[in-house]
């Protein structure tokens, strides 16, 4: 008889794009200086985390990102054109296979952020 296998994931993910910019903060959500805001689009959203492409990462910052030394403000634009305001802890990073522009799949758990449950609610409502 087979191990069953269980997910990791605490919640449902829901297939969805929206835009988001986010910004590299220390892990009180500050913005660290000299770094300026990225873009990307999300893949999926759950209640505890999404997934997103990032459009172009500084691969030297990726080791302290992975490792939550520095999190991400991410600012999800809905359907509606409101904006969800989180901040994230990234979970894993894979650059995208033969891409030299610097783009990312991104994961990452919700820390804080005063739009999750509307950004979740967006998600079931729109998935693509």
């Amino acid at each position: 008889m087979g191990q069953k296998i269980t997910s990791r994931r605490r919640s449902d993910r829901c297939t969805a794009e929206f835009p988001l910019e986010f910004d590299i903060t220390d892990g009180q959500g500050r913005p660290i200086s000299g770094n300026k805001s990225r873009e990307g689009v999300t893949l999926d959203v759950s209640k505890h985390g999404l997934s997103f492409i990032a459009e172009q990462i500084d691969e030297t910052q990726l080791p302290e990102l992975v490792d939550g030394m520095v999190m991400l403000a991410l600012t999800v634009t809905l359907p509606d054109n409101k904006r969800s305001t989180l901040l994230a802890r990234v979970a894993w990073a894979n650059k995208f296979d033969n891409d030299s522009g610097g783009r990312y799949f991104i994961g990452v758990d919700f820390v804080s952020g005063d739009g999750i449950d509307a950004l979740y609610k967006a998600a079931k409502s729109f998935s693509v």
